[in-house]
């Protein structure tokens, strides 16, 4: 019987609360009651983390787990064997790659600080235009790092002088102070905005706007539909031959003198000339404009892309009067084979910009052979430094091509964590059956069979690409066609879960001279602070196969003409 001191019933519920029993999670029920964890994670004791409350705590309510976390070098999970299995994968991912474990060279480099120097020089730097630390590196400036290593030299900052004092024997010294002058180049090259030249091609007195439909591009959360834009049509318009000899010298001039700025800047930089259609951004709206008002309009402000909308290989691949293989081992141009390339772009969480992953396949014998994966670096909250765009519209076609110079910064392996390093290496993957069916044929996060989730991935892209030569009289000149697989991905509280935002399937048509990508190779190794050797001239960037010096000098119209080949191959008028 009930104590007489006690008012309530045996079962009557305190504070009004429901009879109900309370219903636990599973897993946590699991550990409240003692059982053993289903698996658990050690990971090594030289390595410190982050307090991992929060991320456990997202991770357990998404996966359905409870996760414990000893406060010294282990983990314990409980739930569901493939709730667990699930955990964990997401787990490693987020702490391994929040807490990279490498540290870039904290040690001093060059002679020692009391040796005593031969000489002493300085280097104003304008600090309150280009900081310091930001042009060269928050950790002592470690971008000098290779100039006090191969000179020998004591490099400091004295910040009240704004200027980089330089300690050494005298030709190191001279030497030192050139190549800080080098990387001070090289920062106001990079600050520099992007130059944009605006060219129409053809004869006309009106333009007058069409409708443009482009593919569908498929956004997560909303309905996929294609999309209609704006373009622009000459009404009875015909190409103007002395237009092409005054639009070559305007991209030419305007060529060289981006060049003669870019030759100090060390990475991979790329020079190309892009095809697609005029897809209209912002616009005045008209039913009719002159010419001179049209071009008015869009020197104004950067206002549209340029995207093909459709599949284009048949006409290159029967362009036997016009192309070649680049393959000379391939003598039938119907029988060039695709390279694969694909590409992972990541956030590693360090502030420098996210690093671009990068692995290249060739089909051969019916097999598919990898490169080794390059990694390159975007410019934070920018992506790829670009230097110049020249657009040359044809209100004929409405086709537009697009020539561009820009680059991305190509970092030492070495200073990479190494969860990237192997990422690149093992879990990058092309899917054979995928790949000759012409489909989305990358993997990037499996390896034999292991599923290894990369966390804050942002984007990625898939290129199969197949590259022709131009015939005489455009010999050098080289022409690639391209279908591409776009996915970006959205942020999500657990990395490595990252969903698809958008995923975008089109084609792209460009053409480079083979000699741009061998003259450029050198900025990919140039030494800190030093530029390339290769002249900014014509003869070097618009070649031409002559013996006669007046020809030599036509160069950047000639490319003008091989564009206009490359156009008819498109609209088949060329084969």
């Amino acid at each position: 019987m009930p104590s007489i001191h006690n008012k309530r019933t045996p079962l009557q519920p305190r504070h009004n609360r429901s009879n109900a029993p309370l219903r636990l999670n599973e897993a946590l029920a699991a550990m409240k009651r003692g059982d053993q964890p289903i698996d658990t994670w050690r990971f090594a004791k030289n390595m410190s983390i982050k307090d991992p409350s929060q991320t456990i705590a997202t991770i357990g309510k998404a996966t359905n787990t409870h996760i414990h976390y000893d406060n010294k070098f282990e983990f314990k999970f409980w739930g569901a064997p493939d709730d667990v299995k699930r955990a964990k994968v997401d787990l490693t991912t987020n702490i391994l790659q929040d807490n990279p474990t490498f540290q870039h060279q904290q040690g001093a480099v060059g002679p020692p600080r009391d040796a005593q120097f031969e000489a002493m020089g300085s280097f104003l730097w304008p600090a309150e235009e280009y900081e310091p630390a930001k042009a060269l590196g928050h950790r002592n400036f470690e971008s000098l790092n290779p100039i006090r290593k191969e000179n020998n030299c004591v490099i400091n900052y004295d910040s009240s002088r704004s200027s980089f004092i330089v300690k050494g024997n005298i030709e190191d010294v001279q030497e030192a102070l050139l190549r800080i002058r080098g990387l001070l180049c090289k920062a106001v090259v990079q600050s520099y905005p992007v130059q944009r030249l605006y060219l129409v091609q053809n004869d006309c007195q009106e333009v007058i706007l069409k409708d443009l439909p482009l593919k569908v591009v498929y956004q997560a959360g909303a309905q996929s539909q294609s999309s209609l834009r704006k373009t622009v049509k000459s009404i009875g318009a015909k190409p103007k031959v002395e237009d092409i000899a005054l639009n070559a010298k305007r991209m030419k001039d305007l060529v060289i003198q981006t060049l003669s700025k870019v030759h100090w800047h060390q990475g991979h930089i790329d020079m190309r000339v892009h095809l697609g259609k005029l897809n209209l951004i912002t616009y005045q709206t008209f039913d009719r404009k002159s010419l001179p008002d049209y071009k008015e309009m869009i020197s104004d402000s950067y206002n549209f892309r340029a995207k093909i909308t459709e599949d284009l290989l048949l006409r290159f691949l029967s362009a036997t009067n016009s192309l070649k293989p680049c393959d000379r081992f391939v003598y039938d141009l119907a029988d060039t084979k695709p390279e694969y390339i694909a590409s992972i772009e990541v956030d590693i969480k360090d502030g420098r910009g996210n690093v671009l992953i990068t692995k290249k396949w060739h089909q051969e014998n019916g097999s598919f052979s990898s490169s080794n994966p390059e990694f390159k670096r975007m410019v934070e909250k920018i992506g790829r430094t670009r230097f110049l765009e020249v657009y040359l519209m044809d209100t004929l076609s409405d086709l537009t091509w697009l020539l561009d110079i820009s680059a991305l910064e190509v970092p030492e392996s070495s200073h990479l964590p190494q969860w990237v390093r192997d990422h690149g290496e093992y879990y990058v993957n092309l899917k054979p059956d995928k790949a000759r069916n012409a489909e989305s044929f990358c993997d990037f996060e499996t390896y034999e069979g292991k599923l290894k989730p990369l966390a804050h991935k942002r984007a990625i892209r898939e290129k199969i690409i197949w590259r022709f030569e131009m015939k005489e009289p455009y010999a050098g000149y080289e022409v690639e066609v391209a279908k591409v697989f776009n996915r970006v991905y959205t942020e999500s509280p657990i990395g490595g879960r990252e969903p698809v935002t958008t995923f975008e399937e089109r084609w792209t048509v460009d053409v480079k001279h083979r000699q741009w990508s061998s003259l450029l190779s050198e900025n990919h190794e140039l030494r800190a602070g030093m530029g390339a050797e290769w002249k900014a001239d014509i003869q070097s960037w618009f070649p031409v196969e002559s013996n006669d010096t007046n020809e030599k000098l036509k160069g950047h119209v000639e490319l003008l003409h091989a564009l206009q080949s490359v156009q008819d191959i498109v609209l088949g008028k060329r084969n």
